[in-house]
């Protein structure tokens, strides 16, 4: 288990008016200090909230965007571009099936899990079309793409995210 001090974030939230360096002079004094001491368990996220009006904390534990999904959804979640990542969880909480999915991910070439994990988090919540239809659509993207003369497929990979 981890023990966070808060105090890191707030000072990075608090207007610059409420923090001040030394008291250098007999004028300058420290408005408020606010502290506390949390304990965040693996796997888990905090929200911390600083309401600069009344100068307050307010702190919520939050689900992860992966809370309850099974660890093949999970790995599909991992293997799938970052900035999707969060829409396709939503998405695989809403489908009847969503390890026949996640294993359509796992099992493709890395090229087309961009497109496929669009696919799913781009879809109506809930109604996803057929991953064979899903599959032939990534697919046909990359076959068409030495037929069309006036746009190229371009990938990037940069070790941590592709697309």
């Amino acid at each position: 288990m981890k023990v966070v001090a808060v105090i890191a974030s707030i000072l990075l939230l608090m207007p610059m008016g409420y923090i001040e360096h030394e008291c250098n002079s007999q004028e300058e004094k420290i408005i408020n200090k606010i502290a506390r001491e949390i304990e965040i368990p693996p796997g888990s996220d905090y929200y911390v909230h600083f309401d600069s009006e009344n100068l307050t904390l307010e702190g919520k534990s939050v689900n992860p965007f992966a809370n309850d999904l099974s660890d093949v959804v999970k790995e599909a979640l991992a293997r799938s571009p970052v900035w999707i990542q969060r829409d396709l969880a939503r998405q695989f909480k809403d489908i009847e099936n969503p390890e026949d999915y996640a294993d359509l991910i796992l099992g493709v070439e890395k090229k087309y899990v961009d497109e496929i994990a669009f696919s799913i988090a781009g879809s109506p919540l809930g109604n996803v079309a057929p991953k064979e239809v899903i599959f032939d659509n990534a697919r046909f993207i990359y076959e068409n793409d030495e037929w069309i003369k006036y746009a190229d497929i371009i990938d990037y990979d940069d070790g941590n995210d592709y697309y």
